[in-house]
């Protein structure tokens, strides 16, 4: 039976009273004693449990309301730290993504790759950067004029693409942009690889296709390739409408999770489809 003891009370000096506080012990048995020390505060006199081999000391109230109150600071300031960190994060990628809108030249992509790239290796859990930084480059591909030159873009592309996959394997959009890639690397050598790459852009459109059927920017690079094939190989301007009417479905329907994520594809599809 646990009994209150005062003769357990030890008796301190002035000095040692100012630097501890002493209560009533409890205890089961006589013996010995054993401590366990707050981490946030010096040993204090406290609640001594007795028996055969020694006595446990605890904390005193005060030191015990010191860390609760330390919990509770912690606590209330690890969502503070995580939503300004997150708005940080925000506030860089719509810079950078504003950044690579207003771009019409490889050094404008360039600088805005830069920037995607840095925000990745700082935020290494977002996917995200990289695919903007993979599209910043297969951009600066697309409307580079010597033939020779493309592929040191496409490659640098599938760099970052590779990165944001290993982040995000599952993501729809990603698939979109490897998609995207093949037909820049064609345009180098189209008679040694155009049916090896076009074999890989359907699989890569299949795939996003799968993973996220509304996506429409999969079924914009899908018309644009049936639109660019001769009609002898199943492609022409016919075959690519109802899949750009399609895209276009799809583009109205189509609500982005975040402002950060693509929305790049709408504009071209409108202007294709006009022309048919």
């Amino acid at each position: 039976m646990i009994t209150q003891n005062p003769k357990n009370l030890e008796t301190k000096g002035p000095q040692d009273r100012n630097k501890r506080e002493s209560f009533f012990a409890m205890s089961i048995t006589p013996g010995g004693s054993w401590k366990f020390p707050s981490p946030f505060c010096p040993p204090v006199e406290g609640l001594r449990f007795q028996q055969p081999g020694g006595s446990w000391k605890f904390p005193s109230p005060v030191c015990l309301m010191r860390q609760i109150i330390m919990v509770i600071i912690i606590a209330v300031s690890v969502p503070v730290l995580s939503s300004a960190q997150s708005g940080n994060y925000e506030k860089a990628m719509l810079g950078a993504i504003e950044k690579m809108n207003n771009a019409g030249t490889i050094p404008d992509y360039i600088d805005a790759a830069n920037i995607f790239e840095r925000i990745g290796n700082s935020e290494k859990s977002e996917w995200l950067p990289y695919y903007h930084a993979a599209y910043c480059y297969v951009s600066a591909g697309h409307i580079e004029g010597d033939i020779q030159k493309k592929d040191p873009w496409f490659d640098k592309a599938q760099q970052f693409l590779d990165k944001a996959l290993k982040i995000a394997p599952d993501e729809s959009e990603l698939y979109v942009l490897q998609a995207f890639i093949y037909p820049g690397r064609m345009v180098v050598d189209p008679m040694g690889r155009g049916m090896e790459l076009m074999g890989r852009m359907n699989a890569a459109l299949d795939k996003a296709i799968s993973l996220n059927p509304g996506n429409p920017r999969s079924y914009f690079l899908r018309a644009m390739t049936l639109l660019n094939m001769p009609e002898a190989f199943g492609g022409g301007p016919e075959i690519a409408r109802p899949l750009f009417e399609t895209a276009k479905e799809k583009f109205e329907a189509f609500e982005p999770e975040s402002p950060l994520w693509p929305v790049w594809g709408k504009e071209q599809n409108e202007e294709e489809l006009s022309k048919l």
